[in-house]
């Protein structure tokens, strides 16, 4: 403490070119190993980032639109974070909720329909424009002595032989 350093003795060390170049050599792999370490660590770290908050939700986004699309109406997609995929899920939620109202609407809008065709005392035809019947009440079937799955993809002429090109012709206007 407090006195001057002192020179005990001197080292030496003498390096021929040969063994600098291999101790730069040497350096030099270290350092490229542990760059190729950090760039694998930052894939990984960049591979399992990636999987956990893009393909991961995406995933799931994808399932519940195909089973939408296949008919499953409650099908839902979780929500788990705030992000775009996160509202994006949100809004195909709701979307999903109104197309189920919707159906739901129209399933019983169509039930309507059907009890109110049925009970009508005249016969109801529905065609499409080759005047192939597409739909019919049961009146029309009971007129003409078929089933509705029997009359359903006739035309006219199958259960009307009397029918000429001016009748055809004035069915297919109306």
């Amino acid at each position: 403490e407090g006195s001057p350093p002192q020179t005990i003795g001197e080292v030496r060390v003498a390096l021929t070119r040969a063994v600098a170049e291999a101790a730069i050599a040497r350096a030099r792999w270290a350092i490229l190993a542990m760059a190729a370490a950090v760039v694998l660590t930052l894939y990984a770290a960049t591979s399992v980032l990636l999987n956990r908050f893009l393909r991961t939700p995406i995933t799931r986004l994808e399932a519940m639109v195909d089973r939408l699309a296949a008919g499953d109406l409650d099908a839902r997609c979780p929500v788990e974070s705030a992000d775009e995929l996160g509202r994006l899920a949100e809004r195909v939620n709701v979307m999903a909720d109104r197309w189920r109202g919707s159906t739901v609407y129209l399933r019983e809008s169509e039930t309507r329909f059907r009890t109110f065709v049925d009970h009508a005392t005249d016969a109801f035809f529905l065609h499409d424009d080759q005047l192939i019947v597409l739909d019919v009440n049961r009146q029309a079937c009971e007129s003409l002595g078929y089933s509705r799955d029997e009359l359903i993809s006739m035309h006219p002429r199958d259960f009307d032989v009397g029918l000429d090109e001016a009748s055809l012709a004035r069915l297919l206007e109306r």
